[in-house]
């Protein structure tokens, strides 16, 4: 009997239950991966990462090209799951035969094939040696159509408010009225009013219109003529016929992305045309530290085993060759079963296990889990019915999620005398999981000729909608791809740091290349002296900085010499004497920051790389625990039974910010077995739940940004409100009070 009729024989799957697949993180060494595959593995996943680079990179030039070339380019229709895998095989070095092809499958090829040579003289690709590949262009190839509609579905909205807002010159129109206001002495309540009514709200109206897909009524002089004829022209995208659900474009564009990525391609072309800063319209994969790829039975077969045919149903005969079958990740459970697929990078795994059989006959009896409604999904505390409000007297937790609380806890019996609040900061999350140590490392640990490489092909953004500007991309991204790919898929190897090679290609028309940005890339990872002091040192001082952390490392003082030891105590206590003195000229600082650069490169020669691919799996895992260590904390501090009250308010895509927590984590607090409900947050925070008046702020504190104490050194604190009549009652009901009590 073979493996897999045992397997069958064994395992019983239960038709109760729904369709259910669950993800188990874990490594190469937690399944047991065989060590005489693991090379073979390591090549494989890089040779599918730098295919799946050129898919993106070569769809986009495709795009692009057809889009300089017909206006009228039906986008829409190319975008699909077969488009994306007829590009990846594209890619692939492999006889075809034409032989009878679908209209459509034939009418991709030659799309394809029209750019095809273009597009690797311009990269530089030399197509890869990839049989039997398939089925690895129809698992990335999905991979690659969901990464463009999810682009559409969260972006599409905010990209369209940031285009309206520039083209009313929103923020430039608030500035010279407020200006204007305050020369002429109007108070700060009136200047607020005015750009409420002037402004703000005529640009509401102008996005509540084009979200109906109407021309905006607006006054007259509000839209220049540009910037109207911008807006006709991405209103044309639409066809006339074409009708937005709930005549909303924000609530169309989160049901239907794939009618919508035209005219995300026309925001991002109108934004790059009034010189704004590019936003990705056409998704690349940039990094270039491998990421997963998903393996199953036939990738196994043909890539890791080398076997040139495929034996039907025997896909755990051919696992067991590679994987232990008997380790704790894989073992079959009473529903839950491993049927042959997982992602892997490398060094991390994402197992896929699930109730019911991969082929056809397994899923025939096995129901589908019907989709809630996001709304649905968790209750709001105010539609409880009140037995059920009974139910959660006394255990009642509110939460506010923020961003540098990224959750406060207080529980209803919370008083002044006795506080029972509780506190998950966003320097706690750092620490526990590590990710601020991460983040120096790859900052401080990265040779000098990687900053100069990754400064120079920053030097033209990727996002770039504009045809010319992308081919430079792509030339600049050949000439310095393989030493950065050696060094972002090396784990912890020795690399020669002779750099010459590196030049080689290096030209008048590049003349980023060489140059050293090694300060300007450092300059920010450090902060620089309170004290004023002159440029040089400054520098000496950030270069001291970045010695001292690498010479701190548990693996520096493992790898090191004595002597290289030594020698980095000499030289971090004579820059220190040089910083202190101040007769230091600037040609002293000038000399020292050649001798601590030098020793820095010569430093980081002598360590190994850092391992980036078990860094990754590293941070899933110290985050998952971090969650974990947040949960029991909550149940210790407020029951087992408590009832999680929190905000619906969240901000989870924003820039320099750690971002409010909304649906994540809500959904990670009830896996852990607490009851979550939501409160509506909407105008909490500015009208009064007394007489329904607008709130203001009136608490002054000290600016808590010091850098910005000189202009102004105090302001209004956010958590405290007032409405002045509500106070005033409650001032003359307390006097009342207390002349009764008298």
């Amino acid at each position: 009997m073979s493996v897999e009729a045992e397997q069958s024989n064994n395992t019983t799957f239960s038709q109760s239950e729904y369709r259910r697949i669950t993800t188990i993180k874990t490594s190469l060494n937690g399944i047991g991966w065989k060590e005489n595959y693991r090379a073979t593995l390591n090549e494989f996943v890089c040779s599918v990462n730098d295919l799946v680079t050129h898919g993106f990179a070569f769809a986009k030039f495709i795009f692009l090209k057809e889009f300089n070339k017909d206006g009228e380019f039906d986008f829409n229709k190319y975008v699909t799951k077969a488009f994306f895998q007829e590009v990846l095989l594209a890619l692939v070095d492999r006889k075809t035969k034409e032989g009878r092809l679908a209209e459509k499958t034939r009418d991709i090829r030659q799309l394809i094939n029209t750019y095809k040579d273009e597009y690797i003289q311009v990269s530089s690709y030399i197509p890869i040696t990839l049989t039997n590949a398939q089925q690895i262009a129809l698992y990335e190839g999905t991979k690659i159509h969901t990464v463009y509609i999810n682009n559409v579905a969260q972006h599409f909205g905010n990209r369209l408010r940031m285009f309206l807002n520039l083209i009313s010159n929103k923020k430039e129109k608030i500035e010279n009225m407020t200006q204007e206001m305050k020369s002429k002495g109007f108070t700060d309540e009136e200047i607020k009013s005015s750009v409420r009514t002037h402004i703000t709200n005529v640009c509401t109206q102008l996005k509540l219109n084009v979200s109906a897909k109407k021309f905006p009524d607006i006054p007259a002089n509000f839209l220049d003529k540009k910037a109207l004829e911008q807006l006709q022209q991405f209103l044309d995208v639409y066809p006339e016929h074409y009708k937005f659900k709930k005549d909303s474009i924000y609530y169309d564009v989160k049901s239907s992305p794939q009618n919508h990525l035209r005219a995300f391609y026309t925001l991002a072309k109108l934004c790059e045309e009034r010189k704004n800063k590019s936003f990705t319209c056409f998704p690349l994969q940039t990094s270039f530290v491998p990421c997963y790829v998903t393996i199953d039975a036939k990738i196994l077969n043909y890539h890791i085993l080398k076997r040139k045919s495929f034996p039907v149903g025997q896909k755990h005969e051919l696992w067991k060759q590679v994987i232990n079958y008997d380790c704790k990740a894989i073992k079959c459970s009473t529903t839950m079963n491993f049927e042959g697929t997982l992602d892997t990078d490398g060094v991390g795994v994402s197992l896929l296990k699930q109730n019911f059989s991969p082929d056809r006959r397994g899923t025939l009896n096995v129901e589908r889990k019907p989709l809630k409604a996001d709304n649905d999904e968790f209750r709001y505390l105010e539609s409880l019915s009140k037995k059920e409000l009974d139910n959660t007297l006394k255990k009642c937790v509110l939460i506010d999620p923020g961003r540098h609380d990224l959750l406060f806890c207080m529980h209803e019996d919370s008083s002044i005398e006795e506080k029972k609040l509780f506190r998950f900061t966003r320097n706690q999350k750092l620490v526990e999981t590590k990710a601020r140590r991460f983040n120096k490392l790859r900052k401080f640990m990265k040779p000098a000729y990687i900053q100069e490489l990754e400064a120079s092909l920053s030097k033209i953004p990727a996002a770039t909608v504009d045809l010319v500007k992308y081919t430079k991309y792509i030339k600049r991204r050949s000439k310095v791809s393989q030493p950065l790919k050696r060094y972002y898929s090396s784990e912890g190897e020795f690399l020669d740091r002779n750099i010459g090679y590196v030049y080689e290609d290096s030209d008048e028309d590049d003349p980023a290349i060489g140059i050293d940005d090694t300060a300007a890339a450092t300059d920010n990872i450090c902060p620089k002296p309170a004290f004023e002091c002159k440029k040089s040192k400054n520098k000496l001082g950030t270069y001291l900085s970045n010695l001292r952390y690498i010479h701190q490392e548990n693996n520096t003082q493992i790898q090191l010499a004595e002597d290289d030891i030594t020698q980095l105590n000499t030289v971090i206590q004579q820059t220190d004497e040089i910083l202190q003195k101040p007769e230091t000229t600037e040609e002293g600082f000038e000399s020292q920051i050649s001798i601590v650069k030098n020793l820095l490169e010569e430093t980081k020669a002598k360590l190994p790389t850092l391992k980036f691919r078990k860094m990754k799996l590293q941070s899933t895992i110290n985050r998952q625990q971090s969650e974990k260590r947040l949960a029991n904390a909550l149940k210790a501090k407020f029951g087992e039974d408590a009832v999680l009250v929190l905000g619906n308010w969240s901000a989870s895509h924003v820039k320099f910010h750690e971002p409010t927590k909304g649906k994540g984590m809500r959904k990670m607090l009830r896996h852990e077995g607490f009851e979550v409900l939501l409160i509506d947050e909407f105008n909490t925070s500015s009208i009064c739940p007394e007489c329904n008046s607008d709130l203001k702020k009136f608490k002054t504190i000290e600016n808590p940004r010091p850098y910005r104490r000189s202009k102004m050194l105090e302001v209004t604190c956010h958590g405290l409100l007032k409405y002045e009549y509500c106070i005033q009652i409650l001032v003359v009901g307390i006097f009342h009070l207390t002349l009764i009590c008298l």
